[in-house]
């Protein structure tokens, strides 16, 4: 799907336009010029960017999840996670320790716990503010995870989940994992899947349509404190039809020929989305801050993005590639065999328990005999 790496990469780009053309500037990460008068209120609402990644990681993680058991998805997400987290992690942390700002000053410790992916178990932040993400990321995959290992169909679960988002947004309840705040944007991204494989079975409309009003809601609802947060005015019908219109789009081209294209440089941009939104944030505001003025603030801005982007692709194909035997061999032997061997002794357990739920009588005969 050529055209799902294209989306993959205007997410991105959204964000980046988000950090570059407003964000830094109205943090004070960037302190070298003032703000951009029409770009950045056009960029102020590209961190919707992060929300469509949640869409697409959703119907993604739905389509990864076929026929394979526990151990090699797990694996599969390892390898697409944390390898390139490693390698931009570490470049991002070794810029911020070089441009000796006190703002950006980064401890041994703290590079340590980012290791992990999730610093904020140990008590440290993020080298870079963008990871925030991978929490939801690693949850979902977490839970797509357990439904894999106990032999779950997905379509099983997207009532209950849908539910259990309701019930958490009725209650207030925004930080639980799985029901809390953006989880909406997953199950609609699951949903999709499900309906472009059996797009007849109208049930899944309802849940999908549920899904992406919940969605809506949460970003139509956050607009007032985005502007009191930010200092500039947010427009929750700017935010509502653009979020709208992407999962609109988003459904029409899984359900149409769409599907068929063959778009240039799809794969390079498809692979190259994930370093680019790891690497831009951070090291963009310190080379924005070093070399910005309000005489080439535009034009800086334009060619870093270019840099980026090509920085991205150059840790696709110089480290993802030709390292990617390596972290699969000890990725297998410590996560995949472990968990297949898990698997293996649980499973048939869990089977023969399924199969006496379905059928209770059959168990009884089998105690009794067979009958005359």
């Amino acid at each position: 799907m050529d055209w799902l790496d294209y989306a993959r990469f205007f997410s991105a780009l959204c964000v980046v336009f988000f950090h570059y053309f407003f964000n830094g500037v109205a943090n004070g990460k960037i302190a070298s010029y003032g703000a951009y008068p029409v770009f950045g209120e056009i960029a102020k609402y590209g961190y919707l960017g992060v929300n469509f990644f949640f869409l697409i990681s959703g119907f993604v993680i739905a389509l990864s999840m076929q026929k394979r058991s526990t151990g090699p998805f797990v694996v599969s997400r390892f390898l697409r996670l944390w390898p390139a987290f490693f390698l931009c992690m570490t470049i991002t942390a070794t810029i911020r320790i070089l441009s000796q700002d006190p703002d950006f000053a980064v401890s041994l410790s703290q590079y340590l716990a980012n290791l992990t992916v999730m610093p904020q178990i140990f008590g440290h932040a993020n080298i870079d503010g963008v990871y925030w993400t991978l929490t939801y990321e690693i949850t979902f995959y977490s839970m797509i995870a357990c439904t894999i290992f106990l032999r779950i169909p997905l379509s099983n679960i997207l009532l209950p989940w849908l539910l259990g988002i309701v019930a958490a947004k009725a209650l207030g309840l925004t930080g639980l994992p799985l029901i809390g705040t953006h989880y909406a944007w997953f199950l609609a991204g699951c949903t999709i899947f499900l309906i472009t494989r059996e797009p007849g079975i109208r049930w899944r409309y309802l849940v999908l349509f549920a899904a992406a009003a919940l969605a809506l809601y949460e970003v139509c609802m956050a607009a007032d404190g985005l502007t009191a947060r930010r200092g500039t005015p947010y427009s929750a019908w700017v935010i509502g039809v653009s979020s709208g219109v992407f999962i609109a789009l988003f459904l029409g081209a899984t359900l149409s020929e769409i599907n068929r294209l063959k778009l240039p440089f799809a794969r390079s941009l498809g692979l190259a989305t994930y370093p680019l939104y790891l690497l831009h944030a951070y090291i963009g505001y310190i080379v924005l801050s070093y070399l910005g003025t309000e005489e080439n603030k535009l034009i800086l801005t334009l060619v870093l993005i270019v840099v980026m982007i090509a920085a991205s692709v150059v840790v696709v194909y110089a480290w993802e590639k030709p390292t990617a035997s390596f972290f699969r061999a000890i990725a297998d032997r410590c996560i995949g065999k472990p968990l297949a061997l898990l698997e293996a002794h649980v499973g048939t357990r869990i089977q023969a328990l399924a199969d006496r739920m379905r059928n209770p009588g059959a168990a009884s005969r089998d105690m009794v005999g067979p009958r005359k």
